[in-house]
């Protein structure tokens, strides 16, 4: 369903019985908001690059507003137009730093759903994942890594270590999605 997009009709979009709901914006051109059946919404871009059809998830609404959402898909359109991978620039130019990345999932994920371990979390982000990881690409931080900072952890608290593992793991989960 192609319709110019508003932030009231974002708001109001009723999730489908299955399956995902498409919404379709009219500029910029692939830009849609994704609708499931549990209810959760994301903007996203469909467009070719390289004679491939792509599809890059922008961001969750309501942590990422219909604005942003069309500016970061002109940023997304111009990258494509000049035959570059989006994502990979992103690596490249800091965005996908650790503590980027960090600072979107206390957005995205812990804040928006309103956990109520929420702030615990973030306090074990803050004293003990950003220090470690902090300044590295998102990519560059290895299975190896996270087991030493977990066994260093673990030598003075194994509870705490365990508590620290479940949340590099809840991290890096959403990160891959």
């Amino acid at each position: 369903m192609k319709q110019k997009l508003t932030d009231a009709r974002v708001r109001n979009a009723k999730p489908p019985k299955t399956g995902q709901l498409e919404i379709w914006d009219t500029a910029p051109a692939g830009l849609h908001l994704r609708v499931s059946y549990g209810g959760k919404k994301a903007f996203a871009l469909m467009t070719r690059l390289h004679g491939r059809q792509r599809r890059y998830t922008l961001g969750a609404y309501p942590a990422m507003t219909l604005g942003e959402a069309r500016a970061k898909a002109r940023d997304y359109l111009e990258e494509i137009a000049q035959d570059r991978d989006p994502k990979k620039v992103l690596e490249r130019t800091g965005a996908n730093t650790f503590e980027a990345r960090v600072k979107q999932f206390q957005t995205e994920h812990i804040r928006r759903k309103e956990l109520r371990t929420g702030t615990k979390m973030e306090r074990a982000i803050t004293r003990e994942l950003v220090p470690a990881w902090g300044e590295w690409q998102i990519t560059e931080i290895s299975r190896e890594d996270v087991i030493e900072l977990i066994e260093a952890k673990a030598v003075a608290s194994p509870i705490a270590a365990n508590r620290l593992l479940s949340l590099v793991k809840k991290f890096f989960a959403w990160a891959l999605q």
